[in-house]
């Protein structure tokens, strides 16, 4: 019956008697919240025991997209012959206002692109919990213009009811960002395999933070020299370091909530994830002293490095794991947090990267911010480098800190996204519905950076094992491709897929 309602369309699609002309016919695929067909239950994976393993997505009743995509064959493809079906009713079935089982649903998508369309399940027309073992299983089909039927597509998932255990924003967590950690004293150096320039640390507190430091080892904190650098006032910011330290901190922010969907103010709309990201000296920021695993707020360090064994991996942070997002979690003591020292020096190490820090290093021949003249002037508010009035050389210094500040912030958003993330829930181990392909090495989709809580997927994707996802192990790469959460993870983050408890 389910292939019938939802196969590749009516039957009197104007082919006549005859049926569909020979040739290549178009080809389908549905599934669910984005996920490609080898992570979405539609095949096997090969598990760590080498064996190929079914498994199942577990999907709220309702939150969730189901997502079409249809590519011609030898003929345009019809869009008006898209067919969507599951073998089980929507919102109680059509006496209850809802869909009965079989029913075709296509009218419920929108198109997204050209061949391709999405419908966010609806909490009106909402599946039923399925029993233990069972699966709801939907179908789509289209034709092509010439009337040449697509092979059926489907994919099974678990309807489950959500819960506090499955929910992980069941309680609304805010994320603080802390900017305060002082446990070294940061220094440039020379590598000492290499001779390059690079960076040093010395355990223990000397009274600056060590973020600051760090951009001081890059000539983003200055002797603030310059005619005007001293007294600069920039929003509540004085002076040049001041407000260069307000830029990275604000930059970071934005680039963090970014990852999560979110626009810089930290809205966003449905797709964006439910966590707020804030910084630690913002007025509505929470106190840290007020921290409980039990409370409303998270934190993360960011500056320094990790332990003496940390350093020698290297790692470029840790975070509390929390499967489910269960607790709030504090990752701001000594070996957690984002190790911004050890990812500078990783970035000290890419060629590209020495020579876009160059004009602001003094060992690189360069001069800080704030010991360039230039700098109190496109660094000031209503700087506009577009204004035809301004100066050349000063645009040319504003566009030259705007290129390494983008690196920086590339690479420091990217660890900080993926340690945050790993305290959210990822990756939890194994595959769904109790695990979301943590350390699946053997897996056909995964790549060498999985790791137990790590995946690796093809591109610079954020939870891979080795750089945080800001790909800093891969060089220059990180520099220029674009990090991503796998529509996996994005889907738990959204609440549009549970992580089960295992049994």
């Amino acid at each position: 019956m389910l292939a019938a309602g939802c196969g590749a369309g009516a039957a009197d699609a104007g082919t006549g008697d005859a049926g569909p002309p020979p040739g290549l016919p178009p080809v389908v695929f549905l599934t669910v919240n984005e996920v490609p067909r080898a992570m979405n239950g539609s095949a096997p994976f090969t598990a760590l025991d080498g064996t190929l393993t079914a498994f199942t997505l577990a999907l709220p009743l309702d939150g969730f997209t189901l997502d079409v995509t249809a590519d011609p064959g030898d003929a345009p493809v019809d869009e008006s012959t898209l067919r969507v079906a599951c073998d089980a009713p929507l919102g109680g079935g059509a006496g209850q206002g809802g869909r009965d089982a079989g029913d075709d649903l296509a009218d419920l998508f929108a198109a997204a692109l050209p061949g391709a369309w999405s419908w966010r399940v609806s909490a009106d027309l909402s599946f039923e919990p399925t029993a233990p073992g069972a699966a709801v299983i939907c179908t789509a089909g289209v034709r092509d213009a010439d009337g040449r039927p697509a092979a059926e597509s489907g994919v099974a998932f678990a309807a489950v009811a959500a819960t506090a255990q499955l929910d992980p924003f069941d309680v609304p967590d805010v994320w603080v960002l802390d900017f305060t950690r002082d446990l070294f004293a940061i220094s440039p150096a020379a590598d000492p395999m290499t001779g390059a320039y690079s960076v040093a640390s010395v355990d223990g507190a000397n009274g600056v933070p060590d973020y600051l430091e760090d951009m001081a080892v890059i000539g983003f904190q200055g002797g603030e020299t310059a005619p005007g650098a001293a007294t600069l006032v920039a929003g509540t910011d004085v002076g040049v370091n001041a407000v260069v330290a307000r830029r990275v901190r604000e930059a970071l922010l934005a680039r963090v909530r970014g990852f999560y969907r979110q626009d810089a103010t930290g809205g966003g709309g449905p797709d964006a994830v439910a966590a707020t990201f804030i910084l630690d000296d913002d007025p509505a920021a929470p106190d840290p002293a007020t921290f409980t695993p039990d409370g409303g707020f998270s934190m993360i360090a960011v500056g320094g490095e990790g332990t003496a064994a940390d350093r020698l991996v290297p790692y470029f942070g840790k975070a509390e794991l929390d499967p489910r997002n269960e607790v709030r979690n504090d990752d701001t003591p000594f070996g957690l947090g984002v190790f911004t020292t050890t990812a500078l020096r990783a970035v000290l190490a890419i060629d590209f990267a020495t020579v876009a820090l160059g004009p602001f290093v003094p060992a690189l021949g360069g001069t800080a911010l704030g010991d360039d003249p230039r700098d109190a002037v496109f660094l000031a508010d209503g700087f506009d480098p577009a204004d035809p009035a301004a100066d050349p050389a000063v645009v040319e210094r504003a566009d030259r800190f705007e290129l390494v500040l983008g690196v920086l912030i590339k690479a420091l958003g990217a660890l900080t996204a993926h340690e945050i993330g790993h305290s959210l829930g990822l990756v939890a181990d194994g595959p769904p519905p109790t695990g979301l392909f943590g350390g699946e090495a053997l897996a056909e989709f995964a790549f060498p950076l999985t790791t137990p809580a790590h995946l690796d997927v093809a591109g610079l994707n954020l939870m891979a094992s080795g750089g945080g996802g800001a790909g800093l192990a891969s060089g220059a790469a990180s520099l220029f491709e674009e990090p991503f959460f796998t529509p996996l993870e994005l889907a738990y983050l959204r609440g549009r897929l549970w992580v089960l408890p295992a049994q």
